[in-house]
């Protein structure tokens, strides 16, 4: 899944967890309470209330509930754009923009707008460029209308990313984003911030599993997360090549 996609789908994850609580709250409290207006209809069943309403406020039942809900219908969401992208790249019929356009306003929902999924269809069609480029040993240069290239620069690879600062053991998190390649820097464009390096400030670069790292010749270390294997291996291959 694209980084950028997974991050927006765990905070949102943890957010209907907490909300959850407080209905959690309310229905346990509501079944402690109304066994006692209802005691003469159901008699020894108030116990069972009484035994239930704990679990349902402390293990905020509720929340698991709208957790799992809401879960399920990203990730199904998601892999249905992932399918209706193999449909287009399957059928030239629908490579126009027209289409792709109509098919995106199909496919928009609560979880993803218009916008949302053309982004993740470039992302899709960027990760099998990757795989080609890996395959042919030979670097695609791409555009992008998000970048200024400098005179001479070209782009050389791009991709959403996870920004981390520190090392691969202890690191922290810092933003989510696109992260671009060229012959000249390394740019990364985030939802918080956005910020590029020039290769002369670059003293070591590495990668490992699923993540590519910076040093500087000042401040904390980069880590990019990339995913999927194809993608972080084109951009280390890429870099390499400079």
């Amino acid at each position: 899944m694209s980084p950028i996609y997974q991050s927006i789908r765990d905070n949102k994850h943890i957010k209907i967890r907490e909300d959850g609580l407080n209905w959690s709250l309310l229905v346990g409290f509501l079944m402690i309470l109304s066994p006692v207006l209802l005691i003469t209809i159901i008699g020894e069943l108030i116990f069972i209330f009484w035994l239930l309403a704990p679990f349902i406020i402390f293990g905020n039942l509720v929340g698991r509930i709208k957790q799992s809900s809401f879960l399920n219908s990203y990730n199904y969401e998601y892999e249905n754009i992932f399918d209706e992208y193999k449909k287009i790249i399957k059928n030239k019929k629908l490579m126009n923009k027209k289409d792709v356009d109509k098919i995106a306003k199909s496919l928009s929902s609560s979880n993803f707008s218009y916008s949302d999924i053309l982004t993740i269809i470039v992302y899709f069609e960027d990760v099998d460029n990757h795989k080609k480029q890996l395959k042919n040993k030979k670097i695609r240069v791409t555009q992008d209308q998000q970048v200024n290239l400098k005179s001479g620069e070209r782009l050389l690879f791009r991709s959403h990313t996870q920004w981390n600062q520190g090392s691969p053991e202890n690191n922290i998190f810092k933003d989510v984003g696109n992260l671009y390649l060229t012959n000249k820097r390394i740019i990364f464009l985030g939802k918080l911030r956005s910020y590029s390096i020039n290769f002369s400030r670059i003293t070591h670069a590495e990668y490992g599993a699923g993540y590519f790292q910076v040093q500087k010749t000042a401040g904390t270390n980069d880590i990019y997360f990339i995913e999927p294997e194809e993608s972080l291996q084109c951009l280390v291959h890429n870099y390499n090549s400079i």
